[in-house]
Parts: C-alpha cells; sequence; structure tokens
C-alpha cells in the first residue's frame, strides 16, 4: 500500500462522514386556507426552529439536537446516490446507498465518541473503525497539494433536508455480526515509515515507484477485507473512478 493510497482511504473516510451542507426542511410557503389555522399554527412553530447547517457530522452531532437527514445526488459519471442520517445524544448513524457501475452498494456508518464505525453490503460482516481526530490529522499531513485536491474534487454541494424525529436507540447499536477492524495502528506505522523516508530523502521528490509496501497491520488485521470494503464506499464517491484507481480497486 502507497501513501497516496492511504490518503484514498483517509479521504473516503472523511467523506463518508461529512455534511457540506444542511438546510433543515423546505423553506417554501404554502398556501392556507381559513379552515386551516390550526396546522398553520403548528407549521409557524416548526419554522422557527429551522436553520441553515453548514459544517461535519460531528459539527451537527455537538449542536445536541436530534435530527434525520435525508439527501441525494449524482457523481461527475452520472452515477446516483442518496442516504440518511440520524443524529441523536452526541451519535450519529449514515445510511448512504451509491449506484456505481451499475451495482448498488449499501454503506452503513456509526459515529460515538470521535470514532466511526462503517460496514457494506459488499463485504457485510467485514467492518472496520477509525479515530476521527486522528484521520483528520493525518490528512493534514500529506501538504497543501493533497488537500487542494481534496477540496476541489470531493467537497461537493449537496442537498439535505433535515427534521426532528424520535429517538430509536437501536439505531445507534453495533450489528453483532460484523467484525470491525481498528486502523489506528495501520495509519501509524504509515506515518513512522514515510516519516523516515522523508529524513532519508529530503531533497528529492518521491516517485510512486520508490513508495515501499506498508506492513499488513496489526495480528489479526486482514488488509484485502479492509480494501474490499473502502473500495464499496468509492460508490459514494463524487468521482468513483478516481477514487477507484487511488485505492487500486480492480
Amino acid at each position: 500500500m502507497t501513501k497516496k493510497t492511504i490518503f484514498y482511504l483517509i479521504l473516503v473516510v472523511s467523506l463518508s462522514i461529512a455534511l457540506t451542507g444542511c438546510s433543515l426542511f423546505n423553506k417554501e410557503k404554502t398556501d392556507l386556507g381559513a379552515n386551516d389555522a390550526a396546522q398553520q399554527g403548528g407549521q409557524k412553530e416548526a419554522q422557527e426552529e429551522i436553520e441553515d447547517f453548514q459544517g461535519s457530522m460531528q459539527d451537527l452531532i455537538s449542536k445536541g439536537k436530534p435530527v434525520k437527514c435525508t439527501y441525494s445526488g449524482e457523481t461527475e459519471s452520472g452515477d446516483s446516490f442518496s442516504g440518511i442520517i440520524y443524529v441523536a445524544d452526541k451519535k450519529a448513524r449514515q445510511d448512504a446507498e451509491g449506484n456505481g457501475e451499475g451495482k448498488v452498494t449499501e454503506i452503513h456508518t456509526i459515529v460515538e465518541d470521535r470514532l466511526a464505525y462503517f460496514w457494506t453490503s459488499e463485504n457485510p460482516n467485514k467492518g472496520f473503525k477509525i479515530d476521527i481526530t486522528q484521520a483528520e490529522e493525518e490528512l493534514k499531513e500529506f501538504g497543501e497539494d493533497f488537500n487542494e485536491a481534496s477540496e476541489q474534487e470531493w467537497q461537493k454541494d449537496f442537498s439535505y433536508k433535515c427534521s426532528k424525529w424520535k429517538v430509536d436507540k437501536s439505531k445507534f447499536e453495533l450489528p453483532s455480526d460484523v467484525d470491525f477492524m481498528d486502523m489506528s495502528e495501520m495509519m501509524n506505522r504509515a506515518g513512522n515509515m514515510f516519516g523516515e523516508m522523508d529524513e532519508e530523502l529530503p531533497n528529492r521528490e518521491i516517485e510512486e515507484g520508490d513508495l515501499p509496501i506498508l506492513p499488513e497491520g496489526p495480528e489479526g488485521f486482514d488488509m484485502d477485507e479492509m480494501k474490499k470494503s473502502m473500495c464499496a464506499m468509492c460508490d459514494n464517491a463524487p468521482d468513483i473512478e478516481e477514487c477507484k484507481a487511488g485505492l487500486g480497486c480492480e
């Protein structure tokens, strides 16, 4: 696995837990008759709770309000994606669906205490977890070039509609039949290895072919299984082909 691959792993994770903009409810006015006074009063009360939101899922969690958001859109290649996000009690769950290359893939995410858990329909019994704070710091380490690329190619405007919901705590329970692999140690090893390379080769640009193959990770860590899940998540990315190319998907 190369440095570029690690970058795309983290970038896909960041994309999967991102809310680039959330417009709570549709603010269009509706003509109501005199007999609908009670309904109008209820809508007025709801309108007072409407607000525009822009930020990350973690920002939405920190607001402390139980909301349910839906979104949908198209990738640059014309493939569709959609999803629903549940937030309550400083936790969040996202159930997304991507239609890439004629195949529908379900992607599930649960966020709690700055830990994000992922699993997909492509590999339903294998998932992975990652420390969000660590992922954000690792992404910064890749430098301005990578960060500019992520902003230009990945930060897209989606249409979100959010409303209050009756909290169902079971939405935030991790599935008992999914084995979650921890990516933290793998990223630590990768960071140490590339840090050593930067010290050894400070005066020339490192080409793709110069990059070593990273260790397979901690005991019990199945890199192939993790890669399979990550590649499935590319079906929900703005540019599916570039995402899969960056991860080395088949």
